[in-house]
């Protein structure tokens, strides 16, 4: 009893935790102690780290307490509060067709790529779905995208790929407890167990949207990650709620922090009902919202373009990310349009000529040749020669072909356009798989013929 004493004045009148940990450690290995004394010293061995700012440690006195003294119910009362504990997620706040796009940026505000991520309802097999992607482009460009249950939460098919990357693209089905992959072009898929109630790693994401917004809730899950083919447990805590100012304006926020792997990662999500991503957090670098829009299926929305100053239609299952005027390059109008969850690149370019054409067409044809002699040069790309269009856009005059990359590409397809009107020209250029460039490259020509150069 006077050791646990000397420790509690240690703890509470002197502030020395450290000292206070010796004590309470010498008490919980004692064999004299009384379970009573040990638990209680347990629980204030738990507290110490917890003040200290060591939450694993605490985290894990506060876990051997409730293990090693079950009978002791009034301390593992008192431990509970400080544990996470199983929640059911509040109804998914995220809108049909729902777009956040954020800028990932360093201390120094050096731009280092965008992330986007996108909500919406599809039909798969039968059955209503919400298919949540992300998409980061940084030096590497990786999408991931899972489709997920809206009544049960449960995650059912995943696929992710990326630039880069020598899996070249994974696909896995949630199927009870177990989880059935397939990496690339393997004919047999792989199989690995899961415990029930497992969530996928892009879920984890979006469950910091349906956490309580109260402070000091947390909560352990497993988490699935597609890379590895195993779980690991992911610690989510609710800090408090802040005031957060990005591009988009000052947001009351909550800020949750999650611990997986030995590192925490801060999300900052609106304490309103749509609890929309405003900022991440990860090492040093910070991740901001840029741009949000929910878009009914089916419609366009109009991208405006300063630097060059020129306006397109695109559709609405299209993101647009206009890095024109990124790290102090000046001058350059640079757009990058992706079709969802999809792999395969879309860009926009835009220059400004000395001198205007004379001849709009002839000037478009010009800027075509070179465009595609520079992509024969870089990517070994082949122009089909039957494939060459001309048509008239009310922006000028627009030519486009198709051709192939070159045979390290496995196949790959390319669609350009270019439009040219005055002194001013935009190329759009479309590549990825055969299959999907025969689908997008119409809707690239309806894109430009949309187009439109603004006064200056």
């Amino acid at each position: 009893a006077e050791l646990l004493e000397e420790g509690v004045y240690l703890q509470e009148a002197r502030g020395d935790l450290d000292a206070a940990i010796e004590v309470f450690r010498r008490i919980v290995a004692s064999d004299q102690a009384g379970r009573a004394r040990a638990a209680e010293a347990q629980y204030r061995l738990a507290l110490c780290y917890e003040r200290k700012g060591d939450k694993a440690r605490a985290a894990e006195a506060f876990e051997a307490l409730v293990r090693d003294y079950p009978d002791q119910a009034r301390w593992i009362e008192a431990a509970a509060a400080h544990l996470p504990r199983p929640f059911a997620p509040v109804a998914m706040p995220w809108a049909d067709g729902e777009e956040t796009i954020m800028k990932m940026r360093l201390p120094t505000g050096y731009t280092v790529g965008f992330i986007t991520y996108r909500s919406e309802k599809v039909e798969v097999d039968g059955r209503t779905l919400w298919r949540l992607t992300n998409r980061t482009l940084g030096n590497a460009e990786v999408v991931t995208m899972l489709e997920v249950d809206p009544d049960t939460g449960r995650p059912v098919f995943g696929y992710a790929t990326g630039s880069g990357a020598e899996f070249g693209e994974i696909s896995y089905w949630f199927e009870g407890e177990s989880v059935k992959m397939r990496f690339g072009g393997e004919e047999t898929p792989r199989r690995t167990g899961i415990a029930e109630g497992t969530i996928d790693n892009l879920q984890a994401q979006y469950l910091v949207r349906q956490l309580p917004l109260e402070p000091g809730f947390s909560t352990e899950q497993q988490v699935f990650v597609y890379l590895s083919g195993t779980t690991i447990p992911v610690v989510f805590e609710v800090m408090g709620i802040e005031e957060v100012t990005v591009p988009l304006g000052t947001f009351r926020c909550a800020h949750v922090e999650v611990r997986l792997a030995g590192q925490t990662q801060h999300f900052y999500v609106t304490a309103d009902e749509s609890r929309r991503f405003i900022k991440l957090k990860v090492g040093e670098v910070e991740i901001e919202a840029v741009g949000f829009a929910i878009r009914e299926r089916g419609e366009t929305y109009r991208v405006e373009n300063d630097t060059v100053g020129f306006a397109l239609e695109v559709p609405g299952d299209w993101t647009a990310i206009d890095l024109s005027g990124i790290n102090g390059h000046q001058g350059r109008a640079r757009i990058l349009l992706r079709d969802g969850w999809r792999p395969g690149e879309i860009v926009v370019n835009a220059r400004v000529h000395e001198q205007p054409a004379d001849d709009d067409a002839a000037r478009a044809r010009e800027v075509a040749d070179a465009h595609v002699d520079s992509l024969a040069k870089k990517l070994g790309v082949v122009v089909d020669p039957d494939s060459w269009r001309s048509f008239a856009v009310d922006a000028g005059a627009a030519v486009s072909c198709r051709g192939t990359i070159g045979a390290e590409s496995g196949g790959q397809r390319l669609a350009t356009t270019v439009v040219h009107g005055g002194n001013r020209t935009l190329i759009f250029t479309l590549y990825g798989a055969a299959e999907w460039v025969e689908r997008n490259a119409p809707r690239l020509d309806a894109v430009a013929r949309t187009a439109r150069f603004l006064e200056r």
